[in-house]
C-alpha cells in the first residue's frame, strides 16, 4: 500500500513539473514572438472611418452643440458622416443604423411618415440601452 501512495505522488509531482515546463514554454514563446506586430492593421474604409481622438477633438470652438455632441458621442458607432461605419461598428452585433437612409426604427407616427421631433429629441435625450448608445445616459 505504501509503495503504491508513493507511486500516486510520484506521478503527480512528475505531472506537475511537466505541466509547469509546458506553460513556461508558452510564456516565453508569447513573449518573444509577440513582442513585435506582424503588421498593422487597416480595414476597409467602408467598414471603418477614421477618426481623431478623442472624439470631436478637432472640431473648431464656434461649432454648433449638435454637431459637438454628435461628434463626442454618436461617432465612434455611426461613423463621422452617420453612416454606421464608425470604429467601434466592425464589432457590433447588431451594426449601428445607417442614418443616410432616413430609417427610423423608434417613432410613434404612422408607416411610411417621417417621425416626429418629439420621437427624435427622446431618442436621442434618453439613448437605446438595448443598443448600447450611449446618448442621454450618464451610466
Amino acid at each position: 500500500m505504501r509503495n503504491l501512495l508513493s507511486s500516486r505522488r510520484r506521478v503527480a509531482a512528475v505531472t506537475l513539473g511537466l505541466l509547469l515546463l509546458l506553460d513556461l514554454g508558452r510564456s516565453i514563446y508569447a513573449r518573444v514572438g509577440y513582442s513585435q506586430p506582424f503588421e498593422n492593421w487597416q480595414p476597409d474604409p467602408t467598414v471603418y472611418a477614421e477618426l481623431t481622438w478623442p472624439p470631436g477633438a478637432d472640431l473648431p470652438a464656434d461649432t454648433p452643440t449638435s454637431k459637438r455632441v454628435f461628434a463626442q458621442r454618436c461617432a465612434v458607432c455611426h461613423g463621422p458622416d452617420g453612416r454606421g461605419n464608425g470604429p467601434a461598428a466592425p464589432s457590433l452585433v447588431p451594426r449601428p443604423r445607417d442614418f443616410t437612409h432616413g430609417r427610423f426604427k423608434y417613432k410613434s407616427t404612422p408607416p411610411g411618415q417621417p417621425p416626429s421631433d418629439a420621437d427624435l429629441i427622446r431618442t436621442v435625450s434618453t439613448g437605446i440601452r438595448a443598443a448600447r448608445c450611449p446618448i442621454g445616459r450618464t451610466s
